[in-house]
């Protein structure tokens, strides 16, 4: 059991992150998205 521990951990770290990623919620209101910054400098 001891040496299968770890490998659990690491199999839900990487359903956790893959997880984060898919369920991003949109940014807040308040932050403007990358593409608004670049055409208010340009």
């Amino acid at each position: 059991m001891k040496k299968f521990i770890p490998i659990l951990l690491c199999s839900l770290l990487l359903v956790a992150c893959a997880g984060k990623k898919d369920d991003r919620p949109p940014p807040p209101a308040d932050i403007p998205p990358p593409t608004d910054l670049l055409q208010k400098k340009s």
